[in-house]
């Protein structure tokens, strides 16, 4: 990986791209028009009319029950799936809540990936409309940037499980493109028959394309957008011989536009696949995919802001010159970091240890019982929406292989054996912990030396190199075997109904390795890691004029040293990764499952029952790094492996007493296995598990055109990981004061400490990630139309309800802490009497300094959401497409119109806060909640189409406009107990996209 300019990275490269993809479209434009066929004589067509006599008189092939045919599909209906059963069934005949997005929909909304498919998908959330955040040490973090394809919920729950032609898969990272997809489909809820590992939030499948065996097919297209997004894809379907053998080539390569720069995300892919019938009831297919996305994503919330609030209290500074005492407000930094600054120009000037000066902080001065810092809310300092302020870097890589057989071994008895291998190599150089994104201002008037300080109040972002550069090798291996077999019985009586029975094996085998590594320098004071600050050229008066730069290493930069007594020394600063640690993990799953369906009373009833067995062997490792380069060790030996065995159902009915109206009831199960975790006692972690029920009616009517479908859900998600608990109170805070901080102090006192944690675990120990669990709950409905009104004429719709929220949240940590606090506070030496030097960074505390530092605003953070509904949840939505096609004789005859809209309630950001006689905050008022403001958005496409070249081909454009209602800004998403907002959303502005597409 390495840093790049703009320029080079958008005039050369991404030119040198769409100039081969512009060629490649041409030659094959040029080469079809110049081998128009010479007129057929009589000979070749009476040889042509014998073999379509022949060929009639074949008996026909029958499509495998293991794969389904997207071209039944009509507009925006599609007809069948596989997420009901694995098995190709009717939609109509699946109680489950599933959604399936056609062809026709992916090319209308002009999407690309799994968040342009999520903006009009009822219960779902893609980046579109939501920020996913989470709070890490009090602190919002910023998923969107991190990895957009994963940044999505589902019901209100969690991410949805991203699953690849219904198999496991390792490249959530990289996420799908539709350059190769014809569905996409979601399950909303659980369905052990898809994962009985897996969110109980649903699932998202796509299945790339196959090889098919019919007729030639090509089409190559260029799309060109606002803040210059720029798109190629090319995909071609070649019949080698007719129902026999045939190959399917598709490419894509994108350079996505950002507003906020310097940002790109480079997507080149590549997919090959085959299908072969070498006899009538055998197909073979096999395919190669290949990924790699470089980017650098743009913040997608504001950074903190440190300017305001020190304008506010007078403009506190430090001045090492003077003998007036410091103001409370500046904060020393004790952690002697060395640090690089950059002027305003990306330059280095030099260095420097930051424990020789002061910063300023922002402070929770107004005593807010439920507190996240203040995030910069307007453009006072920066266009916000108009700069990138993550310097972050990824470089990722998924690679998929995969070989399938079907085979028809007698009439209604089909097998199907499938094999799947993926590799992704990821690598990430960046903040990590973008929460500590703050603007600053510098405070000191002078440098470490005693001289003037040339960047006196001017602005800053500094950050540290702490955990910034990640390496990941993953490997992912799937068997499977499934056998089903369709006895239909209505043939001897049609009361006798039709029958199907699937089973299936599955052997799963994923190896994940993650390197991380600290920027650091070599014998300086403090090796741990190194800090980068980037001075801006503004002030508290003054925009800045330049913008933080990609964080990377530096050599022999002049440094200055304060060492112990102030001595001032220099150096030549040389910055390294060194390997911090190295964590391995391997997961080999064993499944089992029966699946049976019934058809009764000429399709009245149709039934459905499923149960899995899934046997998971988990094995952890992690070693200390130490002070070394970046050259991993050599590989770890696992342990023995934890296990876990759970079984799990689906079932569901679809009754239909009439032919246009159906009734569903559908439950379901599955669970995350939480093999390993357990908690500071040391007890296991119980495997969350997902329950979810659906029940709901659909009508059919005007043969089948429209189709409505209103389902009902109740789904819990029991034991599910308390991420607010776990890090960093149970992970990090509580086991560093238990085990560290209290028994020296105790030492330092001369009492005698009664631990109470369980031995063998340490602070930071990664079997405490997932220790403490929490319940989720979510309940609502989904409405969803389709309605073909006429053969050019296509609308879809939907209304959905969503109220999910968390409760029972680590009821077994709180017995904990309240052990412990009563403990502590029994020994008053341990709690208020005595002052603990040299432990951890040397801060001199008392045990309930410790604690209220450290320790109690996390626990108060994650007692005072129980029973609070999720973060940025609107309780209504609402959704719809349409398009028209113009196709009778006249002047707008092939032209086409289309809009979207999406309508989002107001949700709930926050909540006032509950405080008892003692002022402490003891939870939230859940009756009086904050919110933020609805949101309406607009999309609207044009386009026209036509044959060209005597029929031969087929030209296309479409202009899509997203969002057109709005033109950017800031959108509060979180609000502090006092009604504060102090977290805003960067809402992306309108942009329009031009799409041409030449098919034949």
């Amino acid at each position: 990986m390495k840093p790049k300019t703009m320029q080079t990275h958008r005039n050369v490269t991404g030119a040198s791209h769409l100039a081969w993809m512009a060629a490649a479209s041409l030659l094959l434009f040029s080469s079809g028009y110049a081998q128009s066929p010479a007129p057929e004589t009589a000979a070749e067509k009476a040889a042509r009319e014998k073999a379509a006599r022949e060929g009639a008189s074949e008996t026909p092939v029958v499509l495998s029950p293991f794969v389904v045919d997207s071209s039944k599909d009509q507009g925006y209906r599609a007809t069948s799936t596989l997420a009901g059963s694995r098995i190709n069934t009717d939609l109509r005949d699946i109680a489950a809540s599933i959604t399936v997005l056609t062809k026709e929909f992916l090319i209308d909304v002009a999407a690309v990936d799994v968040n342009d498919v999520l903006a009009y998908t009822a219960n779902a959330e893609g980046t579109r409309d939501f920020t996913s955040s989470t709070s890490s040490l009090g602190r919002p973090t910023d998923d969107v940037a991190a990895s957009p394809n994963t940044a999505n919920r589902i019901r209100g729950l969690a991410r949805a499980e991203v699953t690849r032609d219904y198999f496991y898969t390792i490249g959530t990272g990289v996420g799908f493109d539709t350059y190769n997809l014809d569905q996409v489909t979601i399950n909303r809820g659980p369905n052990s028959l898809l994962a009985g590992l897996g969110s109980p939030a649903g699932i998202i499948n796509y299945s790339p394309q196959l090889a098919g065996l019919s007729k030639n097919r090509t089409e190559v297209s260029l799309r060109f957008g606002s803040y210059e997004d720029k798109r190629a894809t090319l995909n071609t379907n070649l019949v080698a011989k007719k129902d026999v053998l045939a190959f399917r080539v598709a490419a894509a390569w994108s350079d996505r536009g950002f507003k906020q720069q310097p940002a790109w995300n480079e997507d080149q892919r590549v997919y090959l696949t085959g299908t072969f019938r070498p006899w009538r009831k055998t197909t073979i297919r096999a395919s190669y995919e290949n990924a790699k996305i470089d980017s650098s994503n743009p913040n997608s919330i504001t950074p903190e802001d440190a300017v305001t609030q020190w304008i506010a209290l007078g403009k506190p500074i430090y001045d090492s010159a003077s003998t007036a005492p410091v103001s409370p407000f500046l904060t020393r930094n004790g952690t002697n970091m060395p640090t690089v600054m950059f002027n305003k120009s990306g330059a280095i000037e030099r260095a420097f240890n930051t424990n020789t000066g002061y910063d300023f902080y922002q402070q929770n001065l107004s005593n807010v019982g439920i507190f996240t810092p203040q995030r910069m809310f307007d453009n006072r300092f920066f266009q916000l929406d108009e700069v990138n302020l993550s310097p972050s870097l990824q470089d990722m890589s998924f690679d998929a292989r995969s070989i399938s057989v079907d085979q028809e071994i007698l009439p209604g008895l089909n097998a199907n054996v499938s094999y799947v291998r993926e590799t992704v190599d990821n690598e990430f150089l960046n903040l990590f912990r973008t929460e500590y994104a703050v603007y600053n201002i510098d405070v000191n008037k002078n440098l470490p030396d005693g001289t003037a300080n040339p960047h006196f109040l001017e602005t800053f972002m500094q950050f540290r190199g702490l955990d910034n550069k990640q390496v990941d090798h993953n490997t992912n291996e799937v068997g499977r075997g499934t056998l089903t077999y369709d006895l239909d019985l209505t043939q001897r009586n049609k009361w006798l109904g039709r029958y199907r029975v699937t089973g299936f094996v599955e052997k799963r085998k994923t190896e994940t390795e993650r390197w991380q590594y600290n920027a650091k320098v070599a014998g300086n004071l403090n090796p741990e890691s190194v800090g980068y600050r980037y001075y801006l050229g503004g002030s508290d008066t003054r925009p800045a004029t330049s913008m933080p730069l990609h964080p990377g290493l530096v050599a022999a930069v002049p440094e200055m040293i304060v060492g112990t007594g102030g001595a001032v020394s220099t150096g030549a600063l040389t910055s390294f990764y060194g390997l911090k640690s190295d964590q391995r993990q391997l997961v080999e799953l064993g499944t089992s499952a029966a699946v049976f369906q019934g058809y009764l009373w000429g399709d009245r009833i149709i039934g459905m029952y499923g149960v899995r067995k899934d046997k998971n062997e988990a094995a952890f490792q992690t070693a200390a790094g130490g002070s070394g380069g970046i050259v991993p060790p050599a590989p770890l030996g696992y342990p023995p492996a934890n296990v876990f065995e759970q079984r799990t159902k689906t079932y569901g009915v679809v009754v239909r007493p009439l032919k246009w109206l159906s009734l569903h009831y559908n439950e379901a199960e599955n669970f995350i296995p939480n093999a390993g975790a357990v908690d500071l006692l040391g007890a296991p972690t119980p495997a969350p598990k997902g329950t979810g029920k659906d029940y709901g009616v659909s009508v059919s009517l005007f043969e089948n055109a429209l189709n409505v479908k209103l389902n009902w859900f109740e789904l819990t998600s029991a034991n599910g990981a308390a991420g607010n608990a776990n890090f960093p109170i149970a992970q990090w805070t509580m086991p560093y004061m238990e085990l560290t901080f209290m028994p020296d102090l105790a030492r330092q006192a001369g009492i005698t400490y009664k631990p109470l944690m369980a031995g063998g675990l340490i602070t930071g120990d990664p079997r405490l990630a997932n220790a403490y669990t929490s319940d989720n709950v979510s309940e609502g409905l989904e409405l969803e139309a389709t309605y073909n009104v006429t053969k050019n004429w296509r609308i879809m719709a939907s209304v959905s309800k969503q109220e999910a929220k968390q409760t029972n949240i680590a009821s077994a940590l709180t017995s904990f802490i309240e052990n412990r606090l009563a403990y502590w506070q029994s020994i008053p030496a341990l709690w208020t009497g005595f002052t603990a030097q040299n432990v951890g960074w040397g801060v001199g505390r008392t045990g309930q300094q410790q604690w209220d530092s450290d320790n109690n605003p996390y626990y108060i953070g994650y007692k005072s959401v129980d029973g609070k509904p999720s973060p940025q949840l609107a309780k209504w939505r609402a959704s719809a497409v349409t398009n028209y096609t113009f196709n009778t004789d006249g002047p707008l005859k092939g032209f086409s119109v289309g809009a979207g809209a999406r309508y989002i309630e107001k949700s709930i950001i926050g909540n006032p806060a509950i405080r008892n006689a003692a002022g402490v905050v003891v939870g939230l008022d859940l009756d009086h909640p904050f919110y933020n403001q609805t949101n309406i958005a607009i999309d609207a496409w044009v386009g026209y189409r036509r044959k060209i070249l005597g029929g031969k081909y087929d030209l296309s454009f479409q202009l899509n406009g997203r969002d057109l209602e709005q033109g950017g800004g800031l959108r509060p998403i979180v609000a502090n107990s006092d009604g504060g907002h102090p977290v805003y959303r960067i809402v992306q502005p309108r942009t329009f996209y031009l799409t041409t597409t030449l098919g034949f």
